[in-house]
């Protein structure tokens, strides 16, 4: 089971010392697995480092970048792998950019329809959920609640002796901006602001990545962290329901279980710059990397080598004791895990500029 909190910066989780609790599931599991204390996204986006993580190419090699949208056929994905080893291969996911369309979900033999059902992170630009956000009529998610609860009825009717093992993947963007569209319980878990307020800030700053003027950063800064503090939260409430189910049917402890993010956030440290995509800072690439798999891993292993979330897919497979393809350009982090030295590959971030995707740094007049 691969877990993807988009959006989740590891300096934002109390699991990486975070003052605030947000990630009370992430605790857990750190006491249980092996935490990463200092992994780098290949990308700053989701689209280029989910390519990474499925092919475990950098985002120059495999293409899918904003040059190019779309992952093509050229290098085999970890979905194919499982699959040719016998594995059955599960999607479970509201964000948009992980679909057929784009070639992500090549090596999935089946994918649920989260995007369908809840809009996705594609909701937020809709007429009529803009229209009731603005009444201040409308609480949902990012279609996040959708995602567990079909992976929960999934481990349900998933039959006790099954023949084949399963891989699924499960996409969590609930940290992803508007950073207001969040169960209320959430959003404010760490302000007291007027929702009004909170949605007008959350709007101005998710405008900014397409070239809006957004907000002062002084203005700006305290109400988006509240607000993203918030949606992490939430995707650990998501998490624990994943970790719930597994544990309920018995097969946690039989299960490697990988939870990480595919990029950061920037709350206004750069320039005053909120979001993510456009510019390579620390606070769009560091994040967490965890791995529970009682058979193989330590529990309370703390990794300080830096890796590279590439070696994600080696990883899986070197602890699963199948072959690595030779199209890897990352190898295997498991004898970090073990205390062990490695040599896993280079530790790169790509950001490739498009139409799109102006790139933007601190001596950039836009920011």
């Amino acid at each position: 089971v691969l877990v993807v909190l988009d959006t989740v910066r590891a300096a934002e989780l109390s699991t990486y010392g975070y003052g605030r609790p947000t990630a009370p599931a992430l605790d857990a599991l750190a006491r249980e697995g092996a935490l990463f204390l200092d992994a780098t996204s290949p990308s700053t986006w989701s689209l280029p480092s989910h390519a990474s993580l499925f092919t475990g190419r950098y985002p120059s090699s495999h293409g899918a970048h904003s040059e190019h949208q779309y992952l093509d056929d050229r290098f085999p994905t970890l979905a194919q792998v499982l699959q040719a080893n016998g594995y059955e291969t599960y999607c479970f996911t509201a964000n948009p950019w992980i679909s057929d369309g784009l070639g992500l979900t090549r090596g999935f033999a089946w994918q649920d329809e989260s995007l369908r059902a809840s809009g996705g992170g594609g909701v937020a630009f809709s007429f009529i959920f803009r229209l009731l956000d603005r009444l201040g009529l409308l609480e949902m998610d990012k279609g996040g609640g959708t995602v567990a609860s079909r992976f929960e009825a999934w481990v349900s009717a998933r039959p006790a002796a099954a023949r084949h093992p399963a891989f699924v993947f499960l996409n969590f963007i609930e940290s992803h901006f508007p950073y207001h569209q969040l169960p209320h319980q959430d959003l404010f878990r760490f302000t007291k602001r007027p929702y009004e307020e909170l949605r007008e800030i959350s709007i101005d700053l998710m405008g900014e990545q397409f070239g809006g003027a957004g907000r002062p950063v002084a203005e700006a800064q305290g109400p988006a962290r509240d607000m993203y503090d918030g949606g992490v939260v939430y995707a650990n409430e998501l998490l624990s329901r994943v970790v719930s189910a597994l544990r309920a049917r018995g097969t946690l402890d039989h299960t490697l279980l990988v939870v990480m993010s595919d990029h950061g956030e920037i709350l206004g440290e750069r320039g005053g710059f909120f979001g993510h995509g456009p510019t390579l800072y620390q606070q769009a690439v560091g994040v967490p990397l965890l791995v529970r798999y009682p058979p193989e891993v330590p529990a309370g292993a703390r990794v300080e080598t830096p890796v590279s979330t590439l070696g994600v897919f080696a990883t899986i497979l070197d602890l699963l004791g199948l072959e690595p393809p030779p199209t890897l350009q990352v190898g295997s982090l498991a004898p970090l895990l073990h205390g062990r030295a490695a040599e896993p590959g280079p530790i790169l971030s790509e950001l490739h500029e498009g139409p799109a995707l102006p790139t933007r740094d601190e001596g950039d007049p836009q920011m």
